[in-house]
């Protein structure tokens, strides 16, 4: 009887939900101190990888994914009641990429000439900032997938347009050489798994 106030209290307080916006925000950081090369570095590019052409254009939804992803995780832990489960699963996503990223590193190859025009300047900004390791899972497409799901739930309207970005985000990844088919696949099934466990659980 004592404890479920305490709890209670502590989740009505007006600070919690800044706090775990705050907790959700600096778990992304994660991927950042991790996407250093460490040995053994594992290759799991296919022959079916190797002809995906690379197309630049494709740069501007890969970056759009960051506001998207950070206003979803903002609205979605400050004005929904699905605070709790928004957050734990985008924590969920980070804790489960980082175990396999320090197990089992992955590095996928970047083409050696990307263009010139806006688009490949883009894709060479991209490139300088997101370096080539811990592409397995995908986190671009694990986050998309929680971000299309959360919107499903709290934006309904918004839902077809914002699918319609996911999608081209997760087309990105491969358009841009940032990642291959097995890195797709592994980040649809981390967000997928994750979301259903934390909706299990709660």
């Amino acid at each position: 009887m004592g404890l479920m106030p305490t709890l209670e209290s502590i989740v009505s307080n007006y600070w919690f939900r800044p706090s775990l916006v705050l907790m959700v925000f600096l778990s992304f950081g994660l991927y950042g101190l991790l996407n250093r090369p460490r040995q053994p570095l594992h290759l799991l590019v296919t022959k079916f990888d190797d002809r995906i052409p690379l197309l630049p254009v494709f740069s501007v939804p890969y970056l759009l994914y960051f506001p998207y992803l950070f206003l979803i995780v903002l609205y979605g832990i400050m004005r929904t009641p699905y605070f709790l489960m928004i957050a734990a699963s985008a924590l969920a996503i980070q804790v489960a990429a980082s175990i396999v990223y320090l197990c089992c590193q992955t590095h996928v190859p970047r083409p050696d000439r990307i263009g010139r025009g806006l688009f490949s300047r883009l894709t060479s900004f991209i490139y300088w900032f997101d370096r080539p390791y811990n592409t397995f899972p995908s986190l671009h497409v694990a986050y998309s997938v929680y971000c299309a799901y959360w919107a499903w739930i709290i934006v309904p309207g918004a839902f077809p347009a914002l699918a319609a970005l996911t999608v081209a985000i997760i087309l990105s990844t491969l358009f841009l050489k940032q990642h291959i088919v097995a890195d797709v696949m592994s980040g649809v099934l981390v967000a997928s798994v994750s979301i259903y466990l934390v909706n299990t659980l709660t």
